[in-house]
């Protein structure tokens, strides 16, 4: 009978407005969550610097310089960061638990002190096949702005195995 409620609850669980998305591995993890009328994004790291992506895409010669200088410019990001958005800037998938995307500028809460603005946040959930093997990795995909005098926009992408993600709604 358990069983039964339980799937009822999941086919007329009414659309919801928040959640939560969690995926971790052996050093990192990285998490968006609602509460009280935000969307926060909280990544954590415990190798710090040397292991915070830099840079997300083809890397090719003439790329070298771009990475140099992310990695100069994002230094302050050593193995943390917070940001936050209002709600209404952010939208949840009522299908998919593991998508969410916050759209405009958010508050960079940590480091504190720092002159970098945000984009917006996006989740996004990713699926290969080979012959001998499926995975699926989940990514949480930033915009990261310098100050205006040395401008440079980075796209930054946390990627996670799949299977080490969560994702659930939370009442509002």
């Amino acid at each position: 009978m358990r069983y039964v409620l339980v799937f009822l609850f999941m086919m007329f669980e009414p659309a919801w407005a928040g959640g939560e998305i969690l995926c971790g591995s052996g050093h990192n993890s990285a998490k968006v969550w609602s509460k009280e009328g935000r969307v926060w994004f909280r990544f954590d790291d415990n190798l710090g610097f040397q292991n915070f992506p830099i840079y997300y895409g083809v890397v090719t010669l003439p790329m070298l310089p771009l990475i140099q200088r992310a990695s100069k410019e994002l230094a302050p990001f050593d193995g943390a960061m917070i940001l936050s958005w209002e709600e209404s800037k952010c939208q949840w998938s009522e299908t998919n638990r593991l998508l969410v995307q916050c759209n405009g500028a958010g508050k960079l809460e940590f480091p504190e002190g720092t002159t970098f603005t945000n984009t917006g946040l996006s989740t996004s959930v990713e699926s290969q096949e080979r012959l001998d093997l499926k995975f699926g990795r989940v990514h949480f995909q930033l915009g990261i702005d310098t100050p205006k005098t040395n401008y440079t926009h980075h796209f930054i992408d946390f990627a996670f195995d799949k299977e080490r993600c969560t994702g659930r709604a939370t009442s509002q």
